[in-house]
């Protein structure tokens, strides 16, 4: 009796042995860290205290913390987290995503739509945005005007007497705020409102005598408009895509609300364009980490 007590009590210890060689705690924190070692102290509804293989002791204020779970961890993981350096977590007191203080930049060919003139336009456009908060971002967009191309019928009409105008000249920028609607993933769709202006001339057709009663028989001249400066307002869909530390694809659509104000034919700038590239982003938070002690 005496000895099977003794096998009972060597196998009890044993699989506790087993059981603390094979398996660890871990605190997963609302700020995004991952602690993971032995829970060495908890006290109900306030804290947890939580010792690292490398011996180091963390405490946590419950409501710090999103969730905790058992890990299995092998030999050699072990032996790695027992020579790891002294942890370095972010900030607890202040909750992020990995995106928080993110600047980002991207350059891409724009196409363009018209669709009251049937007018297709060609830009050059980049943006620079800085993440503010985990769903807040601000952004500055800027779109170099290329060329336009407006069917042949549509052009022929203008130039054999109708009334009307030919865009030359569009250069747009815009400043204004993103809303993204997901928390801390590498896929980050977004909404947006940018207000701004545009650098904006066309070329008219008009009788230099008399425009207004131009009877459609008179030979009509084709003349530049004036540049003008005209005030705009943009919303822009799309999402990032952030596949490696450093670059990102980004895809937006955007819908551009103006007029040109500079002629003497009224010429609708309302468009829509579109975007699609590799942009490059960098996260200066980690410049900001904080050592946590006990």
């Amino acid at each position: 009796m005496k000895t099977h007590l003794i096998i009972i009590a060597l196998l009890l210890f044993g699989n506790v042995c087993l059981a603390q060689e094979n398996w660890q705690d871990a605190i997963f924190l609302k700020n995004g860290s991952v602690v993971r070692g032995t829970i060495v102290e908890q006290v109900p509804n306030k804290s947890i205290k939580i010792q690292l293989s490398n011996g180091e002791t963390y405490q946590f204020e419950m409501d710090k913390i999103e969730k905790m779970s058992k890990e299995r961890v092998n030999s050699t993981e072990k032996t790695k987290q027992k020579n790891a350096k002294p942890l370095i977590l972010d900030n607890p007191d202040y909750k992020r995503t990995k995106y928080h203080h993110m600047i980002r930049m991207g350059m891409s060919f724009t196409p363009g739509f018209m669709p009251k003139h049937s007018t297709g336009n060609s830009y050059i456009s980049g943006d620079l945005e800085y993440y503010l908060a985990n769903h807040l971002s601000i952004i500055s967009s800027s779109f170099f005007w290329v060329n336009s191309s407006t069917p042949k019928a549509e052009e022929d009409l203008i130039l054999q007497g109708g009334k009307g105008a030919v865009l030359k000249m569009n250069h747009q920028n815009y400043s204004g705020f993103r809303i993204h609607i997901l928390k801390d993933k590498s896929f980050d769709p977004f909404i947006g409102f940018q207000p701004g202006f545009a650098i904006s001339q066309t070329s008219d057709n008009y009788n230099d005598k008399d425009y207004a009663t131009y009877d459609g028989t008179s030979p009509l001249k084709r003349h530049n408009t004036n540049v003008s400066f005209n005030p705009m307002a943009s919303i822009d869909v799309g999402f990032n895509f952030y596949a490696v530390k450093y670059f990102h694809l980004f895809v937006n659509g955007r819908y551009v609300m103006s007029r040109h104000l500079g002629g003497a034919t009224p010429y609708s700038l309302n468009e829509f364009m579109g975007s699609f590239g590799l942009g490059i982003n960098a996260n200066f938070w980690n410049k900001r980490k904080k050592k946590i002690r006990q």
